[in-house]
């Protein structure tokens, strides 16, 4: 998955470069833009988990929770969905960064010859 986002970071390095923009500014920005969208993705996943599982909502609410009876709970959980979603959350902050650029990006000149 971390890879997908290296690459997405590359491709705006290249595409902000290509319109006369910062470019170290403009991947700075889509990394974090990335990540701002990964946690909220994380953040929507655990609400989530927590409505729709009774069970670990009863581990977590205990008085002495216990953490490894959580953790257990939660690796027993197919997560292949969860990291799917999150994955495409990660996208959707690429997808901000670079509507931006394109939207700051320099008019192509108006001769159609160059």
């Amino acid at each position: 998955m971390e890879i997908v986002f290296i690459l997405c970071c590359i491709r705006m390095y290249v595409k902000a470069r290509a319109a006369n923009l910062n470019a170290a500014l403009w991947t700075f920005y889509t990394f974090i833009s990335i990540l701002v969208a990964w946690f909220a993705g994380i953040v929507m996943v655990a609400i989530i988990f927590l409505v729709r599982d009774p069970n670990l909502r009863n581990l977590i609410t205990k008085v002495p929770a216990d953490r490894d009876a959580v953790m257990k709970h939660i690796m027993s959980q197919d997560m292949f969905i969860p990291e799917i979603f999150l994955m495409f959350c990660g996208l959707g902050g690429f997808l901000f960064v670079n509507y931006l650029v394109s939207k700051r990006a320099t008019p192509p000149s108006e001769d159609p010859l160059t």
